[in-house]
């Protein structure tokens, strides 16, 4: 097993989980021998790819539903997540919304509000609850 990353077992977090760029960095962090929560939209999707990755890899692995603009979603998560691996050493921030629009004159307001709400301040709020 690879461990350039020098995570083995450290318990790494990943908002995103599910699209290419958390998977692939869920994967890494399996291959580098942490353990992984994968954080996602879709909780049968993402308990499934938990379950793949502590199969392939030989690592505790859970995914939990989460928005993270959705302030019970991740006080849920973290506590579930608390309960399962007792900290949370590497926090990785995979959700990300773009406008589709690279248009500034064109931008409607809701959107950019969208954006900016799980770009940016999901993260913080994130972060906030784990450091606690």
């Amino acid at each position: 097993m690879s461990n350039w990353l020098k995570l083995e077992g450290d318990v790494c977090a990943v908002t995103g989980a599910l699209g290419g760029m958390g998977i692939e960095i869920c994967r890494e962090f399996a291959r580098n021998g942490a353990n992984v929560v994968l954080l996602d939209l879709d909780e049968e999707k993402v308990k499934a790819a938990a379950a793949d990755l502590a199969a392939e890899f030989g690592i505790h692995a859970e995914g939990y539903k989460m928005n993270a603009t959705d302030e019970a979603e991740v006080q849920a998560a973290v506590d579930a997540t608390i309960a399962n691996f007792g900290r949370v050493d590497v926090l990785m921030n995979a959700a990300f919304s773009h406008t589709r629009n690279d248009r500034l004159l064109e931008l409607d307001l809701d959107t950019a509000h969208r954006a900016t709400d799980l770009n940016v301040l999901a993260s913080i709020g994130l972060v906030q609850e784990l450091s606690t």
